[in-house]
């Protein structure tokens, strides 16, 4: 089963710039999906996002992250984190904001030190580095 990104749905309704506290909301939300989708398989279930990244973006963003999704980014459990080094061409999109190769590549190593045990993904065959690393996991 497959849990998308809760953000990108919820930004995109918005109507508004986002504030810090719609970050807290984002979270809820994602965590709801995945609440709900471990509830209705007994299969992997694959989240385009974790706390982790709303903990990274608020720090970013604001200097700050609420304490409910800091504690989430560090209890969290997931089986297999996929991180994606930022070695393709940027395609602009209006909820993404860094587009300078340098700011990602910032962003990848507070990523980096967040997520140590991440599964870099590097290269143009993402999903077959995905797979492979999927594979890898569940011998």
């Amino acid at each position: 089963m497959f849990v998308p990104e809760q953000a990108r749905r919820y930004l995109t309704e918005l109507g508004r710039p986002y504030r810090e506290s719609d970050l807290l909301l984002i979270w809820e939300l994602q965590r709801r999906a995945e609440e709900a989708a471990e509830v209705g398989t007994n299969n992997l279930i694959f989240c385009d996002t974790g706390p982790e990244v709303i903990r990274i973006w608020s720090e970013v963003k604001y200097g700050q992250c609420d304490s409910v999704i800091r504690r989430a980014s560090e209890t969290r459990h997931y089986d297999l984190t996929l991180l994606c080094y930022p070695d393709i061409e940027w395609v602009p999109d209006p909820l993404r904001e860094a587009p300078e190769l340098k700011d990602r590549l910032d962003l990848f190593g507070r990523y980096r030190e967040l997520l140590p045990n991440a599964h870099v993904i590097r290269g143009t065959d993402r999903m077959g580095s995905a797979l492979s690393a999927l594979r890898s996991t569940m011998r």
